[in-house]
């Protein structure tokens, strides 16, 4: 994420930020509305677009999940038998009930990983361990909370490099199908470099001494400021809201 280049959403505190977060994961966690879990992932993307992202980084989650959704909306249609009869494949009979908690259920996993995608675009990873740092962490276990976010883009490139080794060692990756039944020869060499790049990165922090001291000084700061503490109200009384109006 540019620094130069900031929106309002993106120079909110991290802390926000979060109470945001927690806010929208209790959100899709306990609403069982079709109609507003695709109001939320709209609102993500509405809120992508107000902090300049481009709505195709998502595209690689879309047709990950689109894979994992399309089996659970099956599994809900195959083994919920309440409802009205949908349609019938021999003994088989697939029910409304089912595609109704199937419909639910996959998009409220959508909602959930646009979420933390976007909570994870917009947050610096100094930000996330300023943060812990805040909450009384110590800084050795604070750091590894940027990591992590270090390391998300990190692995999305890890992964297609080995999507493009095997392709031109012959290995069909056309399509979502062939990618997930291709999930052996993908998932060790990516398991290995995940290891090699954490094995690299701890062997850099130990030669610059990192976690010698007890206490270190940062660069930047972070503090609430008085949009901080609106968006934050904002929140709160939105999630009032929702459960005062629309109980579950």
């Amino acid at each position: 994420m540019s620094s130069t280049k900031r929106t309002c959403f993106q120079q909110l505190d991290p802390r926000t930020k979060l109470v945001w977060l927690c806010g929208w994961l209790l959100v899709c966690a306990t609403t069982g509305q079709i109609g507003l879990l695709v109001g939320l992932i709209a609102a993500v993307f509405a809120l992508s677009c107000l902090a300049g992202l481009e709505l195709r980084r998502y595209l690689p989650l879309t047709r990950a999940w689109a894979l994992l959704g399309f089996g659970v909306l099956l599994l809900h249609l195959m083994f919920t038998a309440s409802g009205d009869v949908l349609f019938s494949i021999g003994p088989v009979a697939f029910y409304s009930e089912g595609a109704r908690l199937g419909a639910t259920v996959a998009l409220r996993l959508y909602a959930i990983l646009l979420g933390l995608s976007l909570f994870a675009m917009c947050t610096e990873p100094t930000e996330l361990s300023l943060v812990m740092v805040k909450a009384g962490l110590g800084y050795r276990y604070a750091m590894l909370g940027g990591l992590v976010l270090v390391f998300f883009p990190l692995m999305e490139e890890e992964l297609q490099d080995i999507f493009s080794a095997q392709a031109s060692r012959g290995l069909e990756l056309e399509g979502a199908l062939r990618k997930a039944l291709a999930f052996g020869p993908i998932l060790v060499p990516f398991c290995l470099r995940s290891l090699r790049r954490s094995n690299e990165v701890a062997l850099a922090m130990e030669m610059r001494a990192f976690g010698l001291s007890a206490s270190r000084t940062f660069t930047r700061e972070i503090r609430l400021q008085a949009r901080d503490y609106g968006v934050m109200a904002g929140l709160a009384s939105l999630l009032v809201a929702y459960f005062l109006v629309m109980p579950n």
